[in-house]
């Protein structure tokens, strides 16, 4: 079995059907795989958020987050699943059923990959496939991410140009994170930080839907001026750790009125699917044991003081 999930990520971005234990045989739900896998969806099954259900008017009563359904018209569209009240031309509604163990923790996977966690689970495999994963070890690595340092250089800003841009990148799932480090020469004992997660939109659009470049910018104005050294760490997690693909969807669901949180519950995500564990292993580089964090969210304050 292949525990690689560099792997993983490439056969289902490609539209592969992916073997899980040579039980659990898998498709992400995109309109390139509805093309492409047409004669395998009937009869397979979708988990789908109880929470999508719900907001398309189906009143589950059920305490899971995800149920699975079986596959009764093929869909051509995202929308057909995500924007239809009529979604039971789709499905089988009445005929759902539980998630098992490995099924949630595939799910988890997706999620972990930015891949809309709407997995179809086919009955049976269709073909010989080249790659068996194994579920369990791939779990594990999503978890354990390997940060590493990668280089760094001058970059001087307009206010500040005392400034190294510092890059590291994650071995595990392959994304490079980035701090700016200010007056890195003065040394003190417990420098100010901010950890700011990626925002393509606000950051670089200026998009009204969301405040983080008016965070980014705020923070970076005050590291400028201080006299100490200060470190800006910037996660690449777009999107609250959807994905920016994720977050454009939830973006056409908060045009129907609903607020932010709700959207990526429909979705099947949390409201927060972020993970600061890099940022951790990046303050440890810089041998950072007290700081003080310039945040407004709580639940950061509150890992970060367990850590």
């Amino acid at each position: 079995m292949v525990n690689d999930i560099n792997r993983l990520h490439i056969e289902l971005d490609y539209g592969e059907v992916v073997n899980f234990n040579n039980r659990y045989f898998t498709l992400s739900a995109t309109e390139e795989n509805f093309k492409k896998h047409n004669k395998l969806l009937i009869g397979s099954y979708i988990a789908l958020p109880v929470y999508l259900l719900k907001y398309l008017g189906e009143d589950l009563n059920t305490a899971e987050e995800f149920l699975k359904f079986p596959l009764i018209k093929k869909p051509k569209k995202m929308n057909d699943l995500l924007m239809n009240k009529n979604i039971s031309k789709f499905i089988h509604i009445q005929k759902f059923s539980k998630l098992d163990s490995s099924e949630k923790k595939i799910i988890s996977i997706f999620k972990k990959l930015n891949i809309l966690p709407f997995p179809i689970f086919l009955k049976r495999k269709p073909y010989e496939l080249k790659f068996s994963f194994d579920l369990k070890k791939i779990k594990n690595s999503t978890i354990k991410s390997k940060i590493v340092y990668k280089d760094s250089t001058n970059l001087p800003l307009k206010k500040n140009i005392d400034v190294q841009i510092v890059i590291f990148d994650d071995l595990t799932l392959k994304n490079t994170h980035y701090a700016l480090v200010f007056n890195k020469d003065i040394k003190t004992n417990n420098p100010t930080v901010r950890i700011h997660s990626s925002c393509l939109t606000g950051d670089l659009m200026g998009s009204q839907k969301c405040d983080c470049g008016y965070q980014l910018e705020t923070a970076l104005n005050y590291m400028s001026k201080s006299k100490k050294m200060n470190i800006l760490i910037y996660l690449n997690q777009e999107g609250r750790g959807l994905g920016i693909h994720n977050k454009i969807i939830s973006y056409n669901i908060q045009e129907k009125g609903w607020d932010t949180y709700q959207a990526d519950n429909i979705l099947g995500f949390s409201g927060d699917e972020r993970d600061y564990k890099a940022a951790a292993e990046i303050l440890k580089f810089f041998k950072v044991k007290k700081l003080n964090l310039i945040t407004n969210n709580p639940e950061k304050s509150r890992i970060f003081k367990k850590k």
